[in-house]
């Protein structure tokens, strides 16, 4: 099983790039450049295809243009492959509008979460299966984070919601009034914000935490300042709304099938933290992100 990559010769440069980081991570890969010569291309490359167990796309005007691209492409959405759709350059292809897209332009490479999730899709056998002390519970602020990691080993994912709302509180020196202002996390240690974003992504196999939502959010165009549009977009697309409407703490999905970046939302303000009715002066979750980039998670 192995990584099939499509893209167009022209963006060769970047696509070395990205095989240097899937070696690095120990993900498997396969590329057109491994075909002999004398061989059939079309049928080495339907064949690869077809055992491959994850699809890239690495989209520009070049590969858009791309009559092997865009083969390869109808290919996999007919053997329902999974696809995960890298913007190097240009618009979202309307062949992969709902899918989350990874903005990679500039020839930057995806986050450490989106590898997480493209080793989730290849199986066990490549799913790493780290000792419980991996995540180093270190914090700046002396926060004991054992609960939070014990939770979530456990499955516990709506204690470990709960959970992570405390310990936040903790480390911004919250604790007595139990919830979080936007100059709090403003301010956030960045050490205490990767702990609790690392526990998340390990125990849910890349599946949950803040950094998978920084993601999903910038993929939509979210920036700092609130964008109604994108808001509800974002809030269709973690599973925070059903039926148009914004789904309180009672209805969420506490479990590991939940949509890829459902969890967390803890309590943190109005409705369920998270998902709190932002305002152009009151936009928490904006600030996260935010503080997500400035901490590098």
């Amino acid at each position: 099983m192995s990584i099939f990559i499509s893209y167009s010769r022209q963006d060769q440069a970047y696509v070395n790039k990205l095989l240097e980081a899937l070696t690095k991570h120990e993900l498997p890969w396969w590329l057109d450049n491994k075909i002999d010569y004398g061989d059939q291309w079309p049928r080495v490359i339907e064949e690869n295809l077809r055992k491959s167990q994850v699809f890239m796309l690495v989209m520009s005007p070049r590969s858009k243009n791309s009559h092997w691209v865009n083969c390869e492409l109808a290919l996999a959405l007919e053997l329902k492959k999974p696809i995960f759709p890298l913007l190097l350059e240009g618009s979202r292809w309307l062949e992969v509008g709902i899918i989350q897209t990874v903005d990679i332009q500039g020839g930057k490479l995806p986050p450490a979460s989106f590898f997480d999730r493209v080793r989730s899709e290849l199986g066990s056998e490549f799913t790493v299966r780290s000792p419980r002390n991996e995540v180093e519970l270190k914090s700046k602020r002396g926060i004991n984070y054992t609960k939070l990691r014990d939770l979530l080993a456990a499955g516990k994912w709506k204690e470990a919601d709960e959970e992570t709302g405390k310990v936040m509180c903790q480390a911004a020196g919250r604790t007595s009034s139990g919830w979080l202002r936007i100059e709090d996390i403003d301010s956030f240690p960045c050490e205490d914000l990767r702990i609790i974003n690392q526990l998340w992504l390990h125990y849910s196999n890349g599946n949950f935490g803040f950094s998978i939502q920084k993601e999903i959010y910038e993929s939509l165009g979210g920036k700092r300042e609130y964008n109604e549009e994108i808001w509800q977009e974002f809030g269709d697309s973690v599973g925070w709304k059903e039926g148009g409407n914004w789904l309180n703490r009672h209805n969420l999905n506490f479990s590991q099938n939940a949509v890829q970046g459902h969890l967390p939302a803890f309590g943190l303000g109005k409705s369920i933290g998270l998902i709190i009715i932002p305002t152009k002066k009151n936009f928490f979750f904006s600030s996260l992100v935010q503080r997500l980039v400035t901490c590098k998670i």
